[in-house]
């Protein structure tokens, strides 16, 4: 397992909030590319899927809705320090 990023959880996290990835980028101020390279990092730091693709739809995962629930409280506490 690689070191996790801050920046890594803040994209994951807006994409479970905002529905898909092109929401998630448009609240970030970025391009859906750029969200997508970083959830996929994320998903090979962590050794695990967190998303399941179906269509071209997003749904997380068990382990992506486990990983959600422990990864907010870490984004909104480096939110409020910012």
């Amino acid at each position: 397992m690689h070191p996790l990023k801050l920046a890594q959880l803040r994209f994951f996290c807006a994409v479970v909030e905002e529905g898909s990835v092109a929401a998630a980028a448009r609240r970030l101020n970025c391009v859906a590319s750029n969200v997508t390279t970083r959830l996929r990092e994320l998903e090979q730091s962590l050794g695990e899927e967190l998303f399941q693709r179906e269509r071209g739809r997003l749904l997380l995962s068990p382990t992506g809705r486990i990983f959600y629930r422990e990864a907010l409280p870490v984004v909104a506490s480096a939110a409020r320090l910012a």
